[in-house]
């Protein structure tokens, strides 16, 4: 059975969200790596986790109730960021 243009369009415009869906877990998996390795650690760790799919580490922003990492992986036109609650250790 002979397969339309549509439908390979179709088919590939869902493994493109699927192969997105697939680094964002993984970039995720990796954070919360790293966030573990930073709150047991220090932010020291943070130089011993490079990103998966850049060069260097996350990014890292704190605040007085959290810290969020960033990747500079881009997901639905954003990057790829997850935030943990609690204080970084001095």
């Amino acid at each position: 059975m002979p397969v339309s243009i549509s439908q390979c369009k179709l088919l590939l415009r869902g493994s493109k969200l699927l192969r997105d869906r697939e680094l964002e877990a993984q970039l995720n998996l990796a954070m919360l790596r790293t966030a573990l390795a930073i709150v047991f650690s220090g932010v020291g760790a943070l130089d011993q986790f490079p990103t998966p799919y850049s060069d260097g580490p996350f990014g890292l922003t704190n605040d007085n109730k959290s810290f969020e990492l960033k990747s500079k992986l881009v997901v639905d036109q954003k990057p790829v960021q997850l935030r943990f609650r609690g204080t970084l250790p001095k």
